[in-house]
């Protein structure tokens, strides 16, 4: 999809995307039903994910690691269980306020 309006905040590119209907038809191939793909979401993020060593990039889209971002000193008794890059902050971890009951409640589900 492209961009219909972007700028630049903080050295970083920001886009807005509003020709939603260029996305009729997207994902029409699936054939898993709402509750196998609330499963399969799940079962990743509690299960498969590999939480010890991966940044969740809402930027890029993708996973990079804890090494490529610098994000692997503890620092004092902070303890990210997730870590999600903030897109406009990159140096801030969104996930910083998921704790251990939080966690648990996702894998319990």
């Amino acid at each position: 999809m492209e961009a219909t309006f972007t700028v630049t905040v903080d050295d970083i590119e920001c886009a807005y995307l509003d020709k939603v209907d260029g996305l009729f038809g997207f994902g029409a191939q699936n054939k898993e039903s709402i509750a196998q793909l609330i499963w399969g979401f799940f079962d990743y993020w509690s299960f498969r994910h590999d939480h010890a060593n991966a940044v969740i990039s809402v930027r890029t889209g993708s996973i990079v690691s804890k090494q490529a971002k610098d994000w692997t000193r503890r620092i004092g008794n902070d303890r990210h269980l997730i870590r999600i890059e903030d897109p406009f902050e990159t140096s801030r971890d969104l996930g910083r306020v998921v704790d251990k009951h939080s966690i648990r409640i996702l894998q319990v589900v």
